[in-house]
This record gives C-alpha cells, sequence and structure tokens, in this order.
C-alpha cells in the first residue's frame, strides 16, 4: 500500500524531529513481524466491515477472504479472525444511525504530502467520527491529542467539504469524534472536538511541521514520542545529546519535585539505552562491526526437558509417583484465547476465569485513569466495609 511521504501514522516523528524523515535514507525498509501481522488485521477488517456495511456482497466477501487466507499463512489467522470480529461488531453496533459509512477511505489535508487512509468514517448530521484500528498490543494507544487520528479528522472534514458541495449531504458537521480501538489490549477511546479547534491545531502544528520537513537543512527535534519508533534511535546524535545534557538534579538529596522531574525523563533514557543496546549487538553480532572495548558473547543457555510425555513416563517408570514429577495446569489465557477465541473463551470458562488484584503503579497527572484512594484501598485490602 502506497503511502504519504508524511504520513498521519508516522506524525509523532516528523511533527516534533523535522530531520528523522531525511534519515530515513540510512535505513533499508523492513517490516517486523507485529508490523506485517498489523496490516494482515487490518486487510481482513476491511474486508468483514465492507461485507457488514453492505459494500461487498458475500460472493465477494468469501473469494476476499480466501485470497486473504493465503496471503497470511505466516500468521495465526483464527486470532486475528477473532480480534476482527469484535471490531467489525463495534463498528456495525456504533455507527447503526450514521448518514454514511465509509471504510479504507483515502483521505486528504490542506497539505500536499499529508494524507492517509482512514479505517472506518461515519457521517452524521451532526458530527462526524473517525476510527483507527490498532493491532498492536504492546504499547497503550490513548485518543486524546494523538496527532495522528487527529490529522485523519481533517482529511474527514476536506471529504465532508467536498460530499457537502457535490450535494450529497446538507453541510460540514460542527463536531468531530476521533476514536482508537485497540482490541488486545481492550482498549477503546474518543476525543472529541469541535471542526474549528481541530483545524486550529492543523494550522499551529501539523502545517508549520510540515514546512520544516522540507528545509534545506531541517532541525532536529528529539523526544521521547519521536524517537520511540525511529529507525536512527540508539545511534542518533541528537537523541544522544538531548539524554545526556539533562541533568536529574542538583548533588544532595533529592526533593518531590526533583524525583517528579527525573520521573518524567525515566521512559524516555531507558526507551534510549535499549535502542542502543540493540544496535550495538545487531552492528557487532550481524554485521561484525568491530565496538571498541566491547566483545560478542553467547550464554550458557537454559537446561529444559525436549519431550515431556517421554520424560514424565520414563521418571514414572523409574518408580517416581506421577504427581512428584508433573504439574497439570492450563497455559496462559493469551495461548487460551488463540486456542478457543477471544470472544469464546470467557464464555466457556464462566466463573473459572478470574482477574487478579492489580499492582500500584506511578503515572504522570495527566493519566486519564482515576488515582487509587488510599483509605479506600486500605479498607478493601483488610475487609472493612464503608457505611
Amino acid at each position: 500500500m502506497k503511502h504519504s511521504k508524511l504520513s498521519p501514522s508516522d506524525s509523532e516523528r516528523w511533527i516534533d524531529c523535522a530531520a528523522a524523515i531525511s534519515m530515513d535514507v540510512h535505513f533499508p525498509d523492513s517490516e517486523s513481524f507485529e508490523a506485517r501481522e498489523g496490516t494482515a488485521a487490518h486487510e481482513l477488517a476491511a474486508i468483514e466491515a465492507n461485507y457488514a456495511f453492505g459494500w461487498i456482497d458475500e460472493l465477494a466477501l468469501f473469494d476476499q477472504r480466501d485470497a486473504w487466507r493465503l496471503a497470511n499463512t505466516e500468521f495465526n489467522q483464527k486470532e486475528i479472525s477473532g480480534y476482527v470480529d469484535r471490531y467489525v461488531e463495534h463498528l456495525v453496533e456504533r455507527f447503526a444511525g450514521a448518514k454514511i459509512v465509509l471504510v479504507e477511505k483515502k483521505v486528504s489535508t490542506p497539505v500536499d504530502d499529508v494524507w492517509g487512509t482512514a479505517d472506518c468514517i461515519a457521517i452524521y448530521d451532526e458530527y462526524v467520527e473517525v476510527v483507527d484500528l490498532k493491532y498492536g498490543s504492546g504499547v497503550h494507544v490513548d485518543a486524546f491529542e494523538n496527532p495522528q487520528i487527529r490529522i485523519y479528522g481533517i482529511g474527514v472534514l476536506e471529504l465532508c467539504t467536498g460530499l457537502a458541495v457535490a450535494g450529497l449531504i446538507e453541510d460540514v458537521p460542527e463536531m468531530v469524534r476521533l476514536s482508537i480501538y485497540q482490541p488486545r489490549r481492550g482498549n477503546f477511546g474518543t476525543e472529541e472536538m469541535s471542526a474549528s479547534d481541530l483545524y486550529a491545531w492543523f494550522e499551529a502544528v501539523v502545517a508549520p511541521a510540515a514546512k520544516r520537513v522540507y528545509l534545506p537543512d531541517p532541525p532536529f527535534g528529539p523526544s521521547a514520542r519521536a524517537c520511540r519508533w525511529c529507525p536512527a534511535s540508539g545511534q542518533c546524535t541528537a537523541q544522544k545529546d538531548r539524554v545526556l545534557s539533562q541533568a536529574f538534579t542538583e548533588p544532595g538529596l533529592m526533593s518531590p519535585k526533583d524525583i517528579g522531574d527525573a520521573l518524567n525523563r525515566v521512559e524516555e533514557v531507558k526507551a534510549w539505552l535499549a535502542s542502543i543496546e540493540k544496535v550495538a549487538l545487531q552492528k557487532a553480532y550481524r554485521e561484525g562491526v568491530d565496538i571498541p572495548g566491547w566483545k560478542v558473547v553467547r550464554s550458557n543457555g537454559r537446561r529444559f526437558v525436549d519431550d515431556h510425555a517421554a520424560a514424565i513416563q520414563t521418571l514414572i517408570d523409574a518408580g517416581y509417583p506421577a504427581e512428584t514429577v508433573s504439574i497439570i495446569k492450563t497455559k496462559g489465557i493469551g495461548e487460551l484465547e488463540k486456542l478457543v477465541g477471544a470472544k469464546e473463551l470467557p464464555v466457556l470458562l464462566g466463573d473459572l476465569m478470574k482477574r487478579s488484584r492489580g499492582t500500584e503503579s506511578l503515572v504522570p497527572a495527566d493519566d486519564r485513569r482515576p488515582a487509587i484512594d488510599r483509605n479506600k484501598d486500605a479498607a478493601a485490602v483488610f475487609g472493612v466495609v464503608e457505611e
């Protein structure tokens, strides 16, 4: 699939760091397994959603499903299908009253090179909504202040302008709903903005950023979000300078404010260090590059039983009771979902499935989850019922 030079999906990178796009020439295109899997999920989602909304008939559905299965044998197709079904069911339920629903629709913005393909668009009289499917499970994707989905929102408003001029809708809706659906994390979130506020954001943030990319010497602007998926992460000198140039605190004991300031940088520093280790190992082992002061070694490895059934039987034959040499338990929830289906497993197991008490973690104050009430939390632990 063709992508724009300044794609919405890459916007966190080029909005913050104009030079990031020019750095891409140093890295050959290579898609990870996760990226290919995400592409496969989007392709199936488009097929199923087009059928659900009546854009293709049953014959086309079967033909396209078969073609998709043949082209994506490297993935767990049952797992992808299960999550895609949940996504499509969500769309059908959510957009039952929409005047127009569009699937996998290319949308453009007032900046020529900034365009992309919106996963699903629903147009109402009062508002429009765009939903972006995120199949990845490693990182929680928030809809709030998300530049990718906001850019899609601008593209949808531009599309509505064309539809209004053509007389297909009465007017351009005044509100925009920008939604992220991430089924493997159970994550659905929506940011609502007025069309005027969204355009103001675009003019203040996206348009100037796009211009900076085309400067003769585009500036670097490393940041936590810009560097996270950048192929240059771990060997970019601008990133290194940013991380190392900021002192955590003055000498002496850290105050609560010092600790808070340091926490603001912890994830970025950890990500940078992990990128350096990954890049260094890649260069030293895969490419044979000498890293002064370092060498590649191999660990001793871990011992494991190659054939569990045969080993258990051998030990039993040697006189050891079965219960002393083996453990019977279910596989992890993720593996069971792959086997049974993400929707079917809770129905099948019912009350046998439980959720443990979550662990405490310190997060930024603007995190959308509610803060723990320490008093109520302590009361719950000790079984105290409040009057």
